[in-house]
């Protein structure tokens, strides 16, 4: 009769299982990990020579593939191709040390203190890694301004999922630190696409996880922009109420431009709720507080772009509100001011969507004081728009003009008829209806 014994796994394989990774997923990150290293020549890895890794039968591979083994599993090879060693669950059954054997246990102990620190040592990204990461973060915070939502998106995807790699191959605190920030600033931005494209539930989910990843680091910059995040989606889907918890919230942690965009971002709030004065505080406590001129946190003035909040959109944010309190003076004042500073804005920080949104909110505004001829000749620079960049919120913001004119004391007059028309058309080839089209069915 055979006695079968079960092999002792090595802690390679250990780290697979842990990992879900197949052998075909090993040998590939181990392949792209020697091409980060720079080992061009002089590598090469066949699943037959992969299986001898993990069985233990290698001891000691060669150089390069042990600093590629290393870099990516973070352990000295010895540890990866040693067994995996069980922990005792009780111990007082260890055998205390006989005092013949205490040389032996200290010179145990310290190669025990060595071997953690090389593990530790190996698990870290190389800092221009990090950079290069930093960078893209600002490239697609200003890239926001001019690229359409649904190639953004898929950018931000990139960044973000090699974010979430690197999380795994690096132990220091700072690293992991910058790697959550970086995942925190790309959710955020994430949050706020995946809503222009029409999808309310994976906007939510994006802004959940950038507060999440700012809490977890304790970032208050991230967590106010997150915060304001998540009160543009509550308000945008019809949840003032929930939209003023989060902005309180995300006050906490806010100063400068942060905290103006959180105020501004209150008033419409209070705006939807029918809080006329409340609104209105909103925005001279978001005025007073860009007026003092305070330096913004990392995120505002540092990386700028989609994080900063400047003149134009505080101006476009007054507009709407007023809009929404059913002021249409005020409101055109403001759209026009939008415009205005719009136009003194340089080339590469200038946004579509406040130039456009501006113009509809002008309309609006006009057809709120029963100039529909007004709101026709402002509309029309708005509807010249492209497809690809007719995002959700600007479509909503026409689904307020038609419902103005349609309350007007012109409605169905031939004016009328033009506008609503002319928005039914725009908004049929709007970006969310055009993803819905898209999806399979049931999506």
């Amino acid at each position: 009769m055979t006695v079968r014994v079960d092999r002792v796994p090595t802690v390679l394989e250990a780290e697979l299982r842990r990992r879900r990774w197949s052998r075909e997923d090993a040998a590939r990150e181990l392949t792209r990990a020697a091409r980060d290293l720079g080992i061009v020549g002089g590598w090469s890895l066949s699943l037959r020579q992969l299986d001898r890794w993990l069985s233990g039968e290698v001891r000691i591979p060669r150089g390069v593939a042990c600093r590629v083994a290393e870099h990516v599993f973070g352990r000295p090879i010895e540890v990866l191709l040693g067994p995996v060693r069980p922990v005792s669950a009780d111990p007082e059954s260890e055998a205390p040390v006989a005092p013949a054997t205490v040389g032996e246990f200290v010179v145990r102990s310290g190669e025990a203190s060595r071997d953690h620190a090389a593990m530790a040592a190996a698990g870290a990204v190389a800092p221009a890694t990090l950079e290069q990461l930093h960078a893209e973060v600002r490239r697609l915070a200003h890239a926001y301004a001019s690229t359409p939502p649904l190639g953004l998106l898929s950018q931000l995807m990139r960044t973000r999922d090699l974010a979430y790699e690197l999380l795994s191959h690096t132990r220091r605190p700072s690293q992991l630190s910058e790697l959550y920030l970086v995942a925190g600033q790309v959710c955020g931005l994430a949050a706020t696409t995946a809503f222009d494209l029409g999808h309310r539930d994976a906007a939510e989910d994006h802004g959940r996880a950038a507060w999440t990843y700012g809490d977890l680091i304790d970032h208050p910059a991230l967590r106010a922009y997150a915060r304001g995040v998540q009160a543009t989606i509550a308000f945008w889907s019809g949840r003032p109420g929930e939209g003023l918890r989060y902005v309180n919230s995300g006050l906490t942690f806010a100063h400068g431009p942060a905290a103006v965009r959180l105020h501004a971002i209150g008033a419409r709030a209070y705006a939807m709720l029918g809080a006329a004065g409340d609104a209105r505080q909103a925005l001279r406590l978001a005025m007073e507080t860009a007026d003092r001129g305070e330096r913004g946190d990392e995120m505002t003035d540092e990386v700028g772009g989609e994080f900063a909040f400047g003149r134009p959109r505080f101006a476009l944010c007054a507009g709407a509100v007023n809009i929404t309190l059913g002021d249409g003076r005020s409101a055109a004042h403001a759209a026009g001011e939008a415009l205005r500073l719009y136009g003194q804005t340089s080339a590469e920080q200038k946004r579509w969507a406040v130039h456009y949104g501006a113009w509809m909110d002008l309309a609006t505004a006009h057809a709120l004081q029963d100039n529909l001829d007004g709101a026709a000749e402002a509309l029309a620079p708005a509807l010249r728009l492209d497809k690809e960049r007719r995002t959700a919120r600007l479509a909503q913001r026409l689904v307020m003009l038609r419902a103005t004119v349609d309350r007007s004391r012109y409605r169905g007059s031939a004016v009328a008829h033009e506008v609503s028309s002319a928005i039914d058309d725009f908004n049929a080839c709007s970006l969310a209806w055009s993803v819905r089209q898209a999806l399979p069915a049931g999506s």
